[in-house]
């Protein structure tokens, strides 16, 4: 596995606290998938596959019979992530990221009745995150994570911010992960 070499800052905090960078979103990530289930369940969006949160998202939603659906625009990348990943894992591979796969995904999920809970991983294979936010909020997810979220004026986050209100910001680690939860 060949993950991009960390930055000085990057490597400070691996020294620190001890946890890689590319990785500080999972202690939030596993809290909050993991709480607040109801007895029926939740569908799972992933927006940008990582060899850290897809595995475990994956793994989370087989255990509790829950559907799970992960999209990345980078082919290369996704590649990468299921060849590292259990093999039952499929990512929908989405280049443009307009993201009419998963808008379908959502609205078959969302006739089902079942809720919806989401999160977004950061990286420049995402491009624009305001998409899958925006697409989140329009699917009225219950629950939204969202990695790499120093910084709340940033346009794709202060945007859902005046629809969903502030977020609960994870900052411990850092980079930083911003909660929505609505369960």
């Amino acid at each position: 596995m060949n993950l991009p070499p960390r930055s000085k800052k990057q490597d400070h905090l691996w020294r620190t606290q001890g946890l890689d960078p590319y990785a500080t979103h999972m202690p939030v990530l596993a809290h909050a998938f993991s709480n607040g289930r109801r007895d029926d369940g939740a569908a799972i969006f992933e927006f940008g596959c990582g060899f850290y949160s897809t595995p475990m998202l994956a793994g989370l939603a087989k255990a509790r019979g829950i559907p799970f659906y992960c999209y990345e625009s980078n082919p290369e990348w996704a590649n990468a992530v299921t060849r590292a990943c259990p093999a039952d894992i499929a990512l929908v591979i989405d280049r443009t990221m307009e993201l009419g796969k998963a808008r379908v995904g959502m609205d078959e999920i969302r006739s089902m009745g079942i809720d919806i809970e989401v999160f977004i991983d950061n990286g420049p294979t995402m491009g624009h995150r305001k998409r899958p936010l925006d697409l989140a909020v329009e699917f009225g997810a219950k629950l939204i994570v969202a990695h790499d979220s120093n910084n709340l004026a940033r346009p794709w986050i202060s945007g859902a911010m005046a629809v969903l209100g502030a977020p609960k910001v994870y900052s411990e680690l850092t980079p930083a992960t911003a909660v929505w939860d609505f369960r």
